[in-house]
């Protein structure tokens, strides 16, 4: 993980509760999330935040994450492969959001095809790990003024 890692946004992208001082949000509360399985909800509430109020949009985005047929069978938690891959787009997102200065911005990031990506968005290329750091690099060069 990035030194850099934003748990607290990571965790409100998700629709966790907000943090207490006797409970705060740390990454290691999100990996046992992860590990445990994130409610069903927490794709949701990623998927909203990225795509805004166009439903078309976000069913399009939510079953690039978890197919239809998985998701229609998920009731209350997705697998903990399904919530790794919803943490990381909570992740880039946030990270986007740093960077950027606003969600716009990082929306528009997220949706732009990038040369660095191969022309892929970077939504597109949240399918796997490798790539996704590609993009956190990208992002990384981008705040603080470096050369990609």
């Amino acid at each position: 993980m990035l030194p850099t890692y934003d748990a607290p946004t990571v965790a409100t992208l998700m629709g966790f509760p907000p943090a207490t001082a006797a409970r705060p949000t740390t990454s290691a509360t999100i990996e046992h999330a992860v590990e445990q399985g994130l409610p069903r909800t927490a794709l949701r509430h990623v998927i909203q935040r990225i795509a805004g109020p166009d439903p078309a949009r976000i069913t399009r985005l939510e079953h690039s994450i978890v197919p239809k047929t998985t998701l229609e069978r998920r009731t209350t938690r997705l697998s903990p492969e399904e919530s790794e891959r919803t943490e990381r787009l909570a992740r880039l997102f946030a990270h986007a959001i740093r960077a950027l200065g606003s969600e716009d911005e990082a929306r528009a990031f997220l949706t732009t095809p990038h040369p660095m990506l191969e022309n892929r968005t970077p939504l597109e290329a949240a399918r796997t790990d490798l790539a996704t750091r590609r993009a956190e690099h990208i992002l990384h060069a981008l705040e603080y003024g470096l050369a990609p």
